[in-house]
């Protein structure tokens, strides 16, 4: 009797989900997607384990999310490769939204001694949107809009674009008004 076979090596690879979350309409996430666990080890052939870098977990049916999710769901199958364990939990948290208005005051950094900088307008008004649970706690103040001297001395422009330097992470920027600003330089 003839048998042929190959030993199985073993490999920690991380798990990716394929395929879209689809939230119902009004929705936005609460937090980061979690998969636990996050990793998962692989059996298979040395030739096999080189060409594999990543395990997927098939989240297709995930479709119009309207309330918070922990759900066991499969790894992809390979052929000749074992997955252990063979399944994930997808947890995913939702939240209703709202789009909120700020108005953010536009600084400047690294001004020289003797010399000052106005900006026109000196608030921009950024409109978020934000989970209904962060909605009251998310203050303006919580937003920042930094120039640097350093960048700005040299445009060939009196005009300069506004970019957000700070921001809470729930925070989705929708637009900024104006995004560019004018700016004037006074000697004191």
């Amino acid at each position: 009797i003839n048998t042929s076979y190959s030993t199985m090596q073993k490999k920690k690879v991380a798990v990716v989900y394929d395929g879209e979350i689809e939230l119902a309409k009004g929705f936005i996430f609460d937090g980061k997607t979690a998969i636990e666990p996050e990793n998962i080890a692989i059996y298979a052939t040395q030739r096999a384990l080189d060409t594999i870098f990543f395990a997927h977990a098939d989240i297709s049916s995930l479709k119009q999310i309207d309330k918070n999710i922990n759900t066991r769901v499969p790894i992809k199958k390979i052929d000749g490769v074992r997955f252990r364990p063979d399944s994930v939990t997808i947890k995913i948290n939702v939240d209703k939204f709202s789009n909120k208005d700020i108005n953010i005051p536009v600084t400047c950094i690294n001004v020289p001694e003797g010399l000052n900088i106005k900006f026109f307008p000196s608030h921009i008004k950024v409109s978020v949107t934000l989970g209904l649970k962060q909605y009251k706690d998310t203050k303006d103040s919580d937003f920042k809009i930094v120039l640097d001297y350093n960048k700005i001395k040299d445009l060939n422009s009196s005009t300069v674009p506004i970019l957000i330097t700070s921001k809470p992470e729930h925070a989705l920027i929708q637009s900024l008004h104006p995004a560019e600003v004018e700016f004037i330089l006074e000697k004191q």
